[in-house]
């Protein structure tokens, strides 16, 4: 999910995955193999909790950004 348009899945670890420059640019992130990638290393049931909680819109506060910049540097 492009963190541009899904504002909750940003920082969301099961969201941040690399791809390749052919996917991320020129296929515009190859949503559908992505999907598959994403059901195989995660299971259904969790991508499905992701795009439904992936809709909602979030407002991140000082605080929750100040503990995720302490726990993954």
């Amino acid at each position: 999910m492009s963190a541009g348009h899904h504002s909750a899945l940003r920082f969301d670890e099961c969201n941040v995955n690399g791809q390749c420059l052919r996917c991320n640019n020129f296929l515009h992130g190859n949503l559908i193999r992505y999907r598959q990638g994403l059901v195989a290393k995660y299971g259904e049931q969790k991508v499905m909790l992701l795009e439904n909680y992936g809709t909602r819109v979030k407002k991140w506060s000082r605080l929750e950004l100040e503990w995720i910049c302490e726990n993954y540097k």
